[in-house]
């Protein structure tokens, strides 16, 4: 084939055949030039030191060429084309996964209910039940506390069930809160299916005190329940070691001691020596009722009152057992202990040498415990005594646990 001869536009550069009229690209013929706001571009073979700027008229018909020959953005017309598809392809795949429920793309509206299980109305049996407190003590009439109770599991669909021994002591609601009602001992009971926990509640107060507006007589010591006199407290520093203490059984002694006396002289009385006497700061249960104790010191009066709640022993006093049998004795006869865990030892004496072989228990393992060599160890708040049998006699000691 003999070569195409090749000719140059003007105005745009193009080469094209001679045998065209007008070039393809800007449209315009070599033989007729028009007039152009700029100078035309320098042929594409020959190097510019500055690049020729084109006319409006320039860019149009560029624009008008490029829509005449379309073959020169077929390249880059395809590969878009090509990316349409194959994200269209895309799309339709995952939306036929979301419908078939394979994959999840869109989120699900807010209002969406998510659909659960219904729940099982087979019954959960109890495993294990326990309650704290397990031991509470009132002074006073209307006194509440509120039971802490635990199930297992905690999901457990068994009844629980509060139950007292004696009403007319304390009352339990349906929610676990105790109200103290009358003095005396209960056990409340809780259970949940086969499992049981129990609480012991004591209590020891008295009655109502007298109207304040009324006058209320001074101490009578022909009266068996003399109100104590709490008027007359000193001013100072001077205070007693105990201003309040009950005894439950005859014979049990608690000693008294002032603070702040510095040396000073006490002089000690007892309002009813019958129900409650004194010597030297040591009281001792004599009767059932209540006395009021004095600490004299100068001009200063301090005092106590001391309760003594147990029956009256149906023989004399003097001919109850006593703390000595012979010349065996107890070590110690009234402790008060202050912080839970606290310890000391009792022991028995002959003369000056220890006893061996004695069986120690307490009455309140809530309260106080005793191991077998007389190691005595506050265990809750009240009052325990720990006894030690030995020949056939018991030797006791009250503890009394103050936190």
């Amino acid at each position: 084939m003999e070569d195409m001869k090749m000719k140059t536009c003007y105005y745009c550069g193009t080469k094209y055949p001679e045998t065209d009229e007008r070039c393809p690209l800007c449209g315009q013929t070599e033989t007729e030039p028009e007039e152009v706001d700029e100078v035309p571009v320098a042929l594409r073979e020959e190097p510019q030191t500055e690049e020729p700027k084109r006319s409006r008229r320039d860019e149009k018909a560029v624009k008008k060429q490029q829509k005449k020959n379309p073959a020169k953005k077929g390249g880059a017309f395809s590969t878009i084309l090509c990316i349409v598809l194959a994200l269209a392809v895309i799309a339709g795949a995952l939306f036929i996964l979301e419908s078939l429920g394979l994959v999840s793309i869109l989120p699900k509206p807010a209002d969406e209910t998510t659909v659960s299980l219904p729940e099982t109305d087979e019954p959960i049996a109890c495993t294990g039940v326990s309650v704290t407190p397990e031991t509470i003590n009132f002074t006073n009439g209307g006194q509440k506390q509120m039971l802490t109770i635990t199930v297992k599991p905690a999901n457990c669909t068994e009844e629980l069930l509060c139950e007292v021994a004696d009403p007319g002591v304390v009352t339990v609601s349906p929610e676990g809160e105790v109200t103290s009602l009358g003095e005396g001992e209960t056990e409340i009971t809780v259970t949940c299916g086969e499992y049981a926990a129990s609480v012991r509640v004591t209590c020891l107060f008295t009655a109502a005190t007298p109207d304040p507006v009324q006058d209320t007589p001074a101490p009578d010591t022909t009266q068996p329940e003399p109100q104590p006199d709490t008027t007359a407290q000193p001013s100072g520093d001077m205070k007693l070691s105990n201003t309040d203490f009950t005894f439950f059984q005859v014979g049990e002694t608690t000693k008294l001691t002032v603070d702040g006396a510095d040396g000073a002289t006490v002089v000690w009385s007892s309002s009813d020596p019958t129900v409650a006497s004194v010597d030297g700061g040591k009281v001792t249960a004599v009767a059932p009722g209540m006395a009021t104790i004095t600490a004299r010191v100068g001009d200063k009066e301090l005092k106590a009152v001391a309760r003594c709640k147990f029956e009256a022993p149906s023989a004399p006093a003097e001919q109850q057992p006593a703390q000595t049998t012979g010349s065996v004795h107890i070590s110690l006869e009234d402790v008060t202990l202050k912080t839970e865990g606290e310890t000391f030892t009792v022991s028995l004496w002959d003369g000056d040498s220890r006893v061996s072989g004695v069986s120690w228990s307490t009455s309140n393992g809530a309260v106080a415990s005793v191991s077998d060599s007389g190691k005595v160890t506050a265990v809750g708040p009240g009052m325990a005594t720990v006894t030690g049998a030995y020949n056939g006699a018991s030797y006791k000691c009250i503890v009394r646990c103050s936190f």
